[in-house]
């Protein structure tokens, strides 16, 4: 049974290899193939990302979503040199985001709810779609907290 770090950390695998053009579409760029890539992120996986593996699926999701999922189980904040600039003008992107990603959330669980029960991987895929959303809502709550104090 994983515990609950190695449950973020997969998931955090999968989204970023899903931004990064999904599992086929990253192998392409890696020293791994595709179902290697698979293994790292899944629940019943058997393997965890290399480091070296884990920095370059994240620099093609352009964004650290392994890195920030790392950084958070060890009790830090990722923030980038730049995240002021950044975020100003990322802002509206952000908003589009967390737009697309409740849309995801939700039909997520309504196809899940659909027959009145809920499978463990309908769970999984509500699960790693709320935590896409809830992200990039921490994104824009950093932002505007940054812009608050005026820093």
């Amino acid at each position: 049974m994983l515990t609950d770090a190695q449950h973020a950390l997969r998931a955090a695998t999968r989204r970023a290899i899903k931004l990064a053009g999904g599992p086929v579409a990253a192998a392409k760029d890696l020293r791994v193939d595709q179902g290697r890539l698979s293994n790292y992120g899944s629940p019943d996986g058997s393997l965890y990302v290399p480091i070296d593996v884990a920095f370059e699926v994240d620099q093609l999701a352009g964004d650290p979503v392994i890195l920030r999922a790392w950084a958070d189980l060890m009790g830090f904040e990722l923030v980038a040199r730049n995240a002021d600039a950044a975020a100003t003008r990322d802002l509206t992107v952000a908003a589009g985001q967390v737009a697309r990603e409740s849309g995801e959330l939700i039909s997520a669980t309504i196809e899940a709810a659909a027959d009145g029960a809920i499978t463990p991987r309908e769970a999984r895929a509500i699960d790693e779609a709320a935590a896409d959303l809830e992200e990039k809502v921490v994104h824009i709550r950093q932002a505007a907290r940054r812009s608050l104090t005026g820093q």
